[in-house]
């Protein structure tokens, strides 16, 4: 009995630990990632999907009009998953952008901690 309660002591401990470092690891995921509206996501938006023809204001693809702040981010907030499934074309989903390949991984980076961070501008 003496030797079982250390050893469901420390496997208690071993098991917290790591939850909270996993937990923590998530959370800073996007730790030194620039990404806002206004400084690094409208740049990567206007360049790859805020096109003629795809989603811009006059008719948006998908009801997704990247155009703007506020239509951006409302649709980033409201819709995040299915923009991340796109954009990281995953199966299940239509991939993002339709035509020249899969966007950059940095690219990806900052929108995925842009829609992740609440879309800020």
């Amino acid at each position: 009995m003496k030797r079982t309660l250390p050893a469901a002591f420390f496997a208690l401990s071993a098991l917290i630990i790591s939850v909270s470092c996993e937990e923590e690891s998530n959370s800073e995921s996007c730790t030194g990632v620039l990404a806002t509206y206004s400084t690094t996501v409208k740049l990567h938006l206007d360049a790859s999907c805020a096109l003629t023809g795809c989603h811009v204001s006059m008719d948006p693809q998908a009801g997704f009009d990247f155009s703007t702040y506020a239509s951006a981010s409302a649709a980033a907030k409201a819709q995040g998953d299915k923009i991340l499934c796109a954009i990281q074309h995953k199966a299940g989903c239509v991939p993002m952008p339709p035509a020249g390949g899969k966007l950059d991984a940095s690219v990806i980076r900052v929108l995925e901690c842009w829609i992740q961070n609440g879309a800020p501008q």
